[in-house]
Order: structure tokens, then C-alpha cells, then sequence
């Protein structure tokens, strides 16, 4: 039976005000409170309470006939917890229905699983235990930062006790090969789920460039793609929870194709599954999947070089690997949680100069001028940061 998995993935980063170089060693507040509030309550008024409760209609009209996972990130979590606690309460409202999953992540949304993968690993099961203490559950299924992955990243899962792992259904890996196949990893009980990016990417970045998109199109390209495939193919579809409102503005119609898009999914012979579900443990058939280098969602290319295309993000990634040692071990929790939220990766992505294949949300949340002025901002931050470090 083909199934269709749901994802929408909830993230902000702490936003980092104008720090200049006199205040290195004598201030040590780095994040823009202002910024940070204001953009919450953008997304929440345009965004996140209008469609979550969209979800809650759709899940009362289909009831277990329809799932849907989300991917929340710590530092989100934290956010609507100090600016905006009754969106948080709103979300655990949700997340509470039984045919809704949360799943695991990288709780700062980082790039420790390229780094060092001692503290990703920490910062993944720091996630698992924050979510379960909020929400109280977290699904077997890990969906790092970006999707983030590798042969590696899926070992150091499996090592962790996962079941499964969301990937990029990157073309450079698979070839002639569908994304709508459950893969194995080559050397671990680990089932790879892999992200449709095409029909993923026809909603949350191209839905309102020729006309908006409609449910009924869109269901049945997605049949159409699975036309040759065996009966159990699996479909995920991955997104920015935000695309629903802000990315993509209600006027396009955006809640009015998910409003539709369960029952024209349904009426293409899918069946609603949550990422869970469609892991498939012990089934010896099926196929293997081996990723020697990294992919992830971004760009164009779906690789790791929206992390360092240029010398400013090389450089910012070589101080990030030089500290992880130090932080294995530090003690205080005031270092590690502005380590969390200073290896944010739109931190690099602010430095990317790949202005005409960036993702538009990263064009749309850059608070600077240039890539440089991103670097200068976050370096003098860094070097207070650094000094901290070594003075414990």
C-alpha cells in the first residue's frame, strides 16, 4: 500500500544584535531580544495559529485516516516558551492528538553532524529528552538540521537507538533511483526515509510562481511518480511549517491546498502515515542506500556548501571545530546553551554568497547588508564567547 508521510519542520534561531569590537570582554548579552520577539509574533499571528488550527479541523474531519509529523527545534521551543507561551501551549495542543507525531532533531538546529559528532550526538538526545518533557513523546525517527546526511550521521543514529532517518532525496545520490522507496543503511539496522524535494519544493518555494498549485495537481503527480513502483512506496513530504502563511502569504491560497490536499491524497490511493510508521524493521528486501558524502535540503544542489562556499564560513566552521573538545566537558550551562545558539546554521547561511540559489527564507529573515557584515558581527561575538571559554 503506497503511503504519504507529512512533515513540517518548526524552527527559530536567537537572533544576534549589533556587537562591535569595544564590547568584546565587557558585555556578554549577544542576542537582538527585539528581533527575536517580533519575528515569533509575525509568524505565529500569520502563520502558526492559523494552520495549526487547520490541522486540528483536518484531523477531526479524517480522524486516523490522517497523520502529520513535526520536527521542532529546542530552540524554537524556547523562544514561545520566554515570548510566546500560548502559541507553545497551542502547539502541545496538537501534538497531543494521537495521529500527530513530533520527532527528533538537532536541538539548536546545528552543524555538529558534520563537526564533531560526540556533541551532535548529546545535542540530539538533549532534543529527544526536551521534547519528551514538553510534548511527552518523541517519535524513533531523527530529522536533523537540514536533513543533514551522510553513511556517517546514519551510523552515529543507529548507534543512538533510532529506527529511521529523513534524508534529501538528492538526485546527486540516487541517480535513476525513486525517492518513494524505504532504503537501509549499508552497515546498520537504520531504514533511510527520503524527502520528495520536487514535489516538496512545488508547495514551499514555487507555489504561487505560475498560478497556485493545486491539491488535485499536486496528489496526482504524485501517483503519477509512484506509477512503476511496487505497492509499498512511500512518499515524505518535508517543508518550512511556516510556508503556511508567511512564506507562502494567504492570499495565494496556501491553506486552502492543504484544506484539499488530504482528500485528493486519499482519492490517489495513499494511505496517511507518520515517519514511524513508515519504517520498516527487518524487512529483508529492502534495497540498500550508500551516501558517502553529505546532503541536505539546501540550495540547488542539496549538498553542505551553503555551510562553506566562502572564506567567511571556513572560517567560522574552523573556530566552531576548535572549541567542540572543550565543550564535551565544560560544566556550565550558561557556555553550552550560547553554544547552542550560536552554531545555528543560518549564522553561516547569512555569509553565504550563493545569492541566486539560496532557499528564499534565507533571503527573506537576513537581517545585513552583506555577507561580511554578517561575518564581522558574529566574529566579534565568537571572540567574547572564546574568552569565556578559556577563562573557566
Amino acid at each position: 500500500m503506497d503511503t504519504f508521510s507529512l512533515v513540517f519542520k518548526v524552527h527559530h534561531l536567537f537572533y544576534l544584535r549589533p556587537y562591535r569590537f569595544f564590547d568584546i570582554g565587557q558585555r556578554h548579552d549577544y542576542y537582538d531580544d527585539y528581533r527575536n520577539k517580533y519575528i515569533l509574533k509575525r509568524f505565529s499571528e500569520r502563520s502558526y495559529v492559523k494552520a495549526n488550527r487547520l490541522m486540528h479541523r483536518l484531523c477531526d474531519r479524517y480522524g486516523d485516516k490522517f497523520k502529520l509529523s513535526f520536527v521542532m527545534s529546542g530552540t524554537a521551543v524556547d523562544q514561545m516558551r520566554w515570548y510566546a507561551p500560548a502559541l507553545l501551549e497551542d502547539f502541545k495542543g496538537l501534538i497531543a492528538r494521537p495521529n500527530v507525531e513530533i520527532l527528533a532533531g538537532d536541538d539548536s538546529c546545528s552543524a555538529l553532524a558534520v563537526l564533531d559528532k560526540t556533541l551532535w550526538k548529546s545535542q540530539v538526545e538533549r532534543h529527544r529528552s526536551r521534547m519528551k518533557d514538553v510534548f511527552g513523546k518523541c517519535g524513533d525517527v531523527l530529522a536533523g538540521t537540514e536533513l543533514l546526511y551522510d553513511d556517517q550521521i546514519g551510523k552515529a543514529a543507529a548507534e543512538m537507538g533510532y529506527k529511521g532517518i529523513l534524508a534529501e532525496g538528492a538526485k546527486t545520490v540516487l541517480g535513476w533511483k525513486s525517492p518513494h522507496v524505504v532504503y537501509k543503511h549499508p552497515d546498520c539496522d537504520l531504514d533511510l526515509i527520503l524527502r520528495d524535494g520536487v514535489l516538496s519544493e512545488s508547495v514551499s518555494v514555487h507555489f504561487s510562481e505560475k498560478g497556485p498549485l493545486s491539491a488535485r495537481d499536486f496528489a496526482r503527480s504524485a501517483a503519477l511518480d509512484n506509477a512503476l513502483l511496487p505497492d509499498d512506496s512511500h512518499v515524505t513530504f518535508y517543508c518550512n511549517y511556516a510556508t503556511l502563511g508567511e512564506y507562502q502569504e494567504e492570499s495565494t491560497g496556501i491553506f486552502d491546498f492543504f484544506e484539499q490536499l488530504p482528500e485528493e491524497i486519499l482519492a490517489n490511493g495513499f494511505v496517511f502515515a507518520s515517519l514511524s510508521e513508515s519504517c520498516r524493521p527487518g524487512k529483508k528486501e529492502t534495497p540498500v542506500l550508500h551516501m558517502p558524502f553529505t546532503t541536505s535540503v539546501m540550495d540547488e544542489e542539496k549538498d553542505i556548501t551553503f555551510l562553506y562556499a566562502n572564506e567567511l564560513q571556513r572560517d567560522v566552521m574552523a573556530n566552531w571545530k576548535k572549541v567542540c573538545p572543550s565543550l564535551r566537558s565544560c560544566p556550565e550551562e550558561e557556555i553550552q546553551k550560547d553554544f547552542r545558539f550560536l552554531t545555528s546554521v543560518e549564522h553561516l547561511a547569512f555569509m553565504s554568497t550563493k545569492y541566486f540559489t539560496q532557499k528564499p527564507s534565507i533571503r527573506y529573515l537576513n537581517p545585513y547588508d552583506s555577507p561580511y557584515d554578517a561575518y564581522i558581527d558574529y566574529m566579534n561575538i565568537w571572540s567574547d564567547f572564546s574568552q569565556r571559554l578559556q577563562g573557566l
